[in-house]
């Protein structure tokens, strides 16, 4: 099987515009999403899957409306609020049904009901990784044909998870991803041989404004000026 991941476009908060846990995109996320649908239009997807948060929600629907596909949501997906500074203390995030009424095209995943349960808002990058680990077997049991495509919208940190546990059996050293905005990530399974195919592949955002801390290279590459890290 393949499987795209991306981290959500670029966010309210992200842009500094707001301080809240669940922001909606900004106008150049906006525009983000619909370069990504654009660029992943020509696939044949199998199954689009959200964390719940809006600003994923959001970057996923105009990839599933472009394919037909609802948005499966999936609580491994969630942000982790590791080392946040904003107030969780009176938030929450809605359940499964809400976000439905919102997003018609937003459902529990049928094959994962029990997925709509929602992580805790603090956890630990043990608990984080251990989300990241039941979700790809989870995938790998449902998917398992070579040509079976998935798109996964998460967020940076356990995004960057998802890519460490896709390729690693036991739990490894944190690699230190730069997940940016709206960009591919692109992992295989065939046979039990797992790869990382792309990492961060941005061509279809070069002539957008880049993110904060960064640009896009000629090549599409995304570079920081200076450093900035992403879990």
């Amino acid at each position: 099987m393949l499987a795209i991941i991306a981290r959500h476009a670029e966010s309210l908060n992200n842009r500094g515009d707001v301080q809240h846990p669940d922001t909606d995109l900004s106008e150049t996320g906006w525009q983000q999403t619909q370069r990504l649908a654009r660029r992943l239009a020509s696939l044949t997807i199998r199954a689009v899957y959200s964390s719940p948060y809006r600003r994923a929600l959001q970057t996923a629907l105009p990839v599933a409306a472009a394919h037909d596909l609802p948005v499966r949501l999936r609580g491994e997906l969630c942000e982790a609020h590791i080392g946040t500074t904003l107030d969780l203390a009176s938030f929450q995030l809605p359940d499964a049904a809400a976000l439905q009424r919102e997003f018609t095209r937003a459902v529990p995943d049928p094959d994962a009901p029990d997925a709509a349960a929602w992580p805790p808002l603090i956890e630990s990058i043990e608990q984080v990784v251990a989300r990241q680990r039941a979700l790809i077997a989870h995938l790998r049991a449902r998917w398992t044909d070579e040509s079976d495509l998935v798109v996964l919208i998460g967020h940076g940190l356990p995004v960057a998870r998802f890519i460490e546990t896709w390729l690693l059996d036991a739990p490894g050293p944190a690699f230190r991803f730069i997940m940016v905005n709206a960009a591919i990530n692109c992992l295989r399974d065939v046979g039990g041989v797992r790869s990382l195919l792309c990492l961060n592949e941005c061509s279809h955002l070069v002539d957008l404004p880049p993110p904060h801390g960064g640009v896009f290279t000629p090549t599409g590459a995304f570079r920081t000026e200076p450093p900035k890290w992403y879990w």
